[in-house]
């Protein structure tokens, strides 16, 4: 493989990457439509963070 290849994938894969994380932090502010909706997990902060306070159960609720 030359140079250029691996310089396109490795640009190809940043780029990706980073729109899957911008897109999950669109739905944490409600871009993807309003909870319950069929683009959206969660649809608003609350919601993200009523999920995330049952996947952190086992931390103290002043780290929540």
């Amino acid at each position: 493989m030359n140079s250029s290849s691996v310089n396109f994938s490795q640009i190809f894969l940043r780029i990706a990457f980073a729109l899957s994380l911008f897109s999950a932090v669109a739905d944490r502010f409600g871009l993807w439509g309003p909870p319950g909706s069929p683009n959206a997990s969660w649809g608003d902060w609350e919601h993200f963070l009523a999920y995330s306070n049952t996947l952190n159960a086992y931390a103290p609720p002043f780290l929540r």
